[in-house]
């Protein structure tokens, strides 16, 4: 049996929806090379930086 929760707010009221609801969940990736890359081209991003200051 699907529960409704009611919140009564002066002059109106919210009724939540049922809540069976599934919450889609993306699919994680399992390989990390993009993670690796991110730093990588952090750290070279930093390198340009650094050598600009200098």
């Amino acid at each position: 049996m699907a529960t409704t929760t009611e919140i009564t707010l002066p002059g109106t009221t919210f009724r939540s929806p049922p809540v069976s609801v599934p919450i889609p969940i993306p699919p994680r990736d399992d390989d990390d090379d993009d993670d690796e890359d991110q730093c990588a081209k952090a750290q070279k991003r930093t390198r340009v930086r650094d050598r600009a200051l200098a």
